[in-house]
């Protein structure tokens, strides 16, 4: 007989239980699922449009890729136009000659030209990038300006020295343009990055069953906030945070189909307990309840955390006492506990049928030693809770 009970789930996963995909249980778990994403997605600009530290963020990130664009397009239009109007070189009207030679009046004429583009060329360059901590114009700039001390001086100068240089300055700016084009990349990667890991932190937030992983997850947020609020964000910050939120976020994932498994689970219990003629009493939180069974007897039923179930018969007398059971209780307490066992078997197949994957793991008739006893209320008393609550109608559960 089964007057003390336990069921197991046969798998692993999922809490404790193998739900069959494609079952109405796991229909039923992935709706709960769904419908909870869906309610945490809803909260979410919500809770992101209060965020100052983001917005802030995302204004100076915004700000800071329209400046690099317009940066790069402006070098980009003085480069075009500076190679368009190039002159002929030098070198193609010029013998090549030893450094020294005497020049003539034309060649004097093409080297200032030369040198008149090579001012051209650096006057090309953006401040911001003129100015840098480590910008290698300033020094092209010196150089330039010492070439022209020397051919104002009538000091020998190879037009070769002059085409080198100007070739270096063109191709350091290329350079720049290309690392230009390369940060602005970076800044957009950063911001959709760092929205991408807010968003994924904050939706989170509203889809953690358990306290422990919510406090987890409040501190990520408070630690991106302040990556946010510093000056020079860098991916590699970002890849570390999101690194610790995977981790957080296998353990929501797992926390959440237990939890969206176990609702199911209460909901299928409820439902096939009632289509067996069992009667509610008391639900606690914690997924323990009271039933009424069938022709006398009370029977609780605990959802344990690993989603095991515990079944135990209790006795109803309707006064007060420690004094043994009579004989008729007893007999009649054994043939509730073998209309209860009959009732287990058929409940357990029809979990099974919905998806449940449970087995039978310990059953045994109550040792009359140990037998445990409920008072209840009198007859009249019961029979006026019924119509109250038959008055007040059948309640909708949701999932």
């Amino acid at each position: 007989m089964s007057g003390e009970a336990m069921m197991i789930g046969t798998g692993a996963r999922n809490g404790g239980i193998l739900l069959l995909a494609g079952s109405a249980a796991w229909a039923v778990v992935q709706g709960v699922i769904d419908q909870r994403r869906e309610e945490a997605r809803a909260r979410l600009k919500a809770r992101k449009d209060r965020l100052a530290a983001w917005n802030q963020f995302q204004q100076n990130q915004q700000r800071q890729v329209q400046e690099l664009a317009q940066g790069r397009a402006e070098l980009a239009q003085r480069l075009q136009a500076l190679q368009t109007h190039e002159p002929q070189a030098l070198s193609d009207r010029l013998e090549v000659r030893s450094q020294g030679f005497v020049a003539s009046e034309a060649e004097q004429a093409a080297l200032r030209t030369r040198l008149d583009r090579l001012d051209e060329w650096l006057a090309a360059v953006p401040a911001a990038l003129a100015q840098g901590a480590d910008s290698p114009f300033p020094h092209l700039a010196q150089e330039s300006a010492r070439l022209r001390a020397a051919f104002e001086a009538h000091r020998p100068l190879a037009e070769a020295t002059l085409a080198s240089l100007q070739a270096t300055v063109e191709q350091t700016l290329q350079a720049q343009l290309q690392d230009a084009e390369r940060r602005r990349q970076t800044q957009e990667r950063l911001l959709a990055e760092a929205e991408g890991l807010l968003d994924a932190v904050l939706g989170y937030r509203d889809l953690s069953p358990e306290p422990q992983l919510e406090a987890e997850l409040e501190a990520a947020q408070h630690h991106l906030a302040r990556l946010l609020q510093a000056p020079h964000l860098r991916l590699a910050d970002l890849d570390l945070l999101r690194r610790k939120f995977q981790q957080l976020k296998a353990a929501i994932d797992a926390a959440l189909q237990q939890a969206a498994t176990r609702e199911a689970l209460e909901q299928t219990l409820q439902r096939n307990l009632e289509q067996l003629g069992y009667r509610r009493l008391e639900a606690k939180a914690g997924g323990e309840g009271l039933w009424a069974v069938p022709g006398g007897e009370q029977l609780r039923v605990a959802v344990q955390r690993n989603l095991g179930l515990a079944f135990q018969l209790q006795h109803e007398r309707f006064e007060h006492g420690d004094f043994p059971l009579s004989a008729g209780e007893l007999a009649h307490l054994r043939r509730q506990e073998r209309r209860w066992c009959d009732d287990l078997k058929t409940l357990n197949k029809r979990l099974i049928a919905e998806g449940f994957q449970y087995q039978l793991q310990f059953e045994r008739e109550i040792p009359e030693a140990s037998i445990p006893i409920v008072v209840v209320e009198e007859v009249d008393e019961i029979l006026a809770e019924e119509e109250r609550r038959e008055a007040e109608g059948p309640k909708k559960r949701s999932l």
